[in-house]
């Protein structure tokens, strides 16, 4: 999963699809604040992230944080 969708399809060619979970979103996720679709595919992205066992996250994110806690805080952090 990565919050970039241009390396979604890299993601996938490296490691496979069967290891690379996302979900197709119908909004950008610069203007994903802006409508009720956009906050419900944040929430889904949010939900997919936190059911991974290792996560990269950046820095002061609020995002990868509550993506931890909502998967057990579990997962193996390393933060950029």
């Amino acid at each position: 999963m990565s919050d970039s969708d241009e390396i979604i399809g890299e993601l996938t060619a490296r490691y496979g699809a069967q290891r690379v979970l996302h979900f197709p979103r119908a909004t950008p996720r610069r203007d994903s604040w802006r409508a009720p679709a956009g906050i419900r595919e944040d929430l889904i992205d949010m939900l997919l992230l936190a059911r991974t066992r290792r996560l990269y996250a950046s820095y002061l994110s609020t995002f990868s944080e509550a993506a931890w806690w909502l998967g057990g805080a579990s997962a193996d952090v390393e933060v950029f």
